[in-house]
C-alpha cells in the first residue's frame, strides 16, 4: 500500500470481509503545520489478498502483494457473479 497516497476515506475498511482494515490517526507536516490525519491499516496477520479493498480504493493507494489490477478486478467479477 501506499500510505501517501491514502485520503483517509474509509471505503476500504467498509468492504473489507475480513476486517483486516482500520483507519489510524497520524501526523503529517504540511509546510509548517503538522495535522492529524487519518490512514489507512492493513493487518497483515488477518488480511487474506482477496483485492477487495484495492478495487475499491478511489486512489490507488492500496496494492495486493502477488496480483495485479486486472486479476483482482477479474476475481471480484467472478464471486460477484456467483453469489448475486
Amino acid at each position: 500500500s501506499n500510505p501517501e497516497m491514502c485520503i483517509g476515506c474509509g471505503k476500504c475498511v467498509e468492504v473489507c470481509p475480513y476486517n483486516a482494515i482500520e483507519l489510524i490517526e497520524t501526523s503529517q507536516d504540511y509546510e509548517e503545520v503538522s495535522l492529524v490525519v487519518k490512514k489507512s491499516f492493513i493487518h497483515p496477520a488477518l488480511c487474506k489478498g482477496c483485492g477487495t479493498c484495492a478495487a475499491t480504493c478511489p486512489n490507488g493507494a492500496i496494492a495486493v502483494k502477488h496480483y495485479d489490477f486486472d486479476q483482482i478486478i477479474s476475481m471480484i467479477e467472478t464471486y460477484l457473479d456467483k453469489y448475486n
